[in-house]
């Protein structure tokens, strides 16, 4: 969850943006922007990644191998990850991704 919203998040810091705290403080074409090339790197540059889990206040939270906040494992899946995961195959559905991973 929150793919799109993190990935705006890191694309800002590269552009020397000011960061969002909250989703409500992107732009609207901002998020359809990142919503966009979420759904291009679904299956390119987001498959095979590996990425690290923590598990805080019940949650499931996946960093990218650089430490950037990647999104949120489902709640109904926290329980079904590992500390790293890969991701194998992804669709993208509103700047969020349904995940096939190991």
């Amino acid at each position: 969850m929150g793919v799109w919203f993190n990935y705006w998040r890191f694309i800002a810091v590269q552009r020397g943006l000011a960061v969002p705290e909250r989703m409500q403080e992107v732009a609207d074409e901002d998020e359809q922007w990142a919503k966009e090339e979420v759904a291009k790197r679904a299956n390119s540059s987001f498959r095979n990644m590996p990425l690290r889990i923590q598990h805080q206040a019940g949650r499931a939270i996946a960093y990218t191998a650089q430490g950037n906040l990647f999104g949120y494992i489902a709640k109904d899946n926290t329980h079904d990850v590992s500390e790293t995961i890969t991701i194998h195959f992804c669709i993208a559905k509103d700047g969020n991704l349904l995940t096939v991973f190991h």
